[in-house]
């Protein structure tokens, strides 16, 4: 048996580790077993082994809408979660511990089923990579939490480290923060695509950049999604508040103010206002 020291996450130090003696078993206590003697030592064997001579698997699930956003859809998931394996598994940092198996889970679109899919993840994996969607960042923290499982949220602009949770990256809010900032773009206004997922993404993206004392006039949706829908989108826009610049989350065509046949298919980018 062997006394371990367990890092955040469930991760297992094999540096840690070392080896706990034990005293011999009396002779009268092979005797007394009713077992055959050659398969009491093999179980006696299979239980006292020290845990890094047990195969363990560290399951990695990345939650993401694969199959009902065009942007993830091309993003090329499959190959990304085969390539971050093979790189943590090759990782000398890591030798002695699990092995790790990258999973790919799939988040729907619309909010409610967002959650659902957080619930059924967390039961199935050691650690989780999302969701994607921001309505269910808060949720999948508290489930996170309460099962013991490593969270790593990449869609959730506010996420601070806390508990079992760890942000991917440097939360959007912040970076645009300082783009807006060094250009003096003090108002903006956002547009998304009409999709749940980007939906809750802008208006959590509002939420954190106002939170930082950066101006938001306006929050508004791009419905179809399509060069009309783009258009009545910057109508919108220009009818309300002045602004300096524009935001866009999603994946859509949005032209320019004056209809020169400008666009950008992009999920995120950062326009002057004209």
């Amino acid at each position: 048996m062997t006394v371990c020291v367990f890092l955040a996450g469930g991760f297992r130090n094999p540096r840690l580790c070392a080896p706990e003696r034990w005293a011999p078993f009396p002779p009268s206590l092979l005797q007394a077993l009713p077992w055959p003697r050659p398969r009491l030592r093999l179980l006696l064997l299979l239980l006292f082994l020290p845990p890094s001579a047990l195969s363990a698997v560290f399951t990695v699930g990345v939650l993401g809408p694969w199959a009902c956003d065009p942007i993830f859809a091309r993003a090329r998931p499959d190959l990304a979660a085969r390539l971050a394996a093979t790189r943590l598994n090759q990782d000398p940092a890591l030798e002695g511990g699990p092995r790790f198996e990258v999973s790919l889970l799939p988040e729907p679109c619309r909010t409610p089923g967002s959650l659902g899919a957080v619930s059924s993840a967390l039961a199935r994996v050691s650690g989780l990579v999302g969701p994607v969607n921001p309505a269910a960042c808060r949720p999948a923290e508290l489930l996170a939490q309460e099962a013991g499982v490593a969270l790593v949220p990449w869609g959730c602009p506010g996420t601070r480290a806390a508990g079992t949770t760890a942000p991917a990256v440097t939360p959007a809010a912040d970076a645009l923060y300082a783009l807006l900032r060094a250009f003096r773009w003090a108002r903006v206004a956002l547009i998304t695509s009409p999709q749940d997922l980007w939906v809750e993404a802008g208006r959590s993206l509002a939420t954190a950049l106002r939170a930082r004392g950066l101006p938001v006039a306006l929050v508004t949706a791009m419905e179809p999604s399509d060069l009309s829908g783009a258009r009545e989108a910057l109508r919108r826009v220009q009818d309300g508040p002045k602004v300096r610049g524009r935001l866009q989350a999603g994946d859509g065509e949005v032209g320019d103010p004056a209809g020169r046949g400008q666009s950008s298919k992009r999920s995120l980018c950062v326009r002057p206002q004209q």
